[in-house]
């Protein structure tokens, strides 16, 4: 989903990437995989409320932040 990502077909990895967000909710990584498919997808909005998801997730289930990674790419989501 990466390299397809890199490949410019983001919006090829979206129905995988929603699919396996909902089944690992709270693996970082994957979740913002998909928030910077979204973005490139050019679904600003989107990805804004899927960084918002997870966000929530994290705090209601870990009583935490989302990570750095994920929050550079909420920032640069902000300054579109």
């Amino acid at each position: 989903l990466t390299a397809a990502l890199a490949l410019g077909r983001a919006e090829d990895t979206l129905p995988e990437l929603a699919a396996l967000c909902e089944e690992f909710p709270l693996d970082e990584p994957l979740q913002a995989l998909r928030v910077r498919a979204l973005r490139d997808a050019s679904r600003t909005a989107e990805a804004l409320a899927a960084y918002d998801e997870v966000r929530r997730g994290l705090a209601d289930r870990l009583g935490t932040d989302p990570g750095p990674e994920l929050r550079a790419l909420h920032e640069e989501l902000l300054h579109e």
